[in-house]
């Protein structure tokens, strides 16, 4: 796999994360304004939530690495032309 589709991967999978972030957080600020979980438990959709943030920071350090990899073995094959 060439780097670029490995990059156009990981924002993908970035994107889906903070997708599911997303409709996490709306979920915990839905229960909260109802007053009820209405069957949901409140405690377990924190801890999806945090699950979910701690997930997308550890793919966006990811991301950053592979960026700054590819940008040096970019300069290298520049420096061989």
């Amino acid at each position: 796999m060439s780097p670029d589709k490995k990059d156009d991967k990981i924002a993908m999978e970035k994107y889906e994360y903070e997708q599911l972030l997303q409709y996490k957080n709306s979920q915990l600020t839905k229960i909260s304004l109802n007053g009820s979980s209405n069957g949901f438990d409140l405690k377990s959709i924190v801890q999806d939530i945090d699950l979910v943030e701690s997930q997308v920071k550890n793919l966006e350090s990811f991301l950053v690495s592979k960026k700054d990899e590819l940008l040096k073995l970019r300069e290298e094959v520049s420096n061989f032309s």
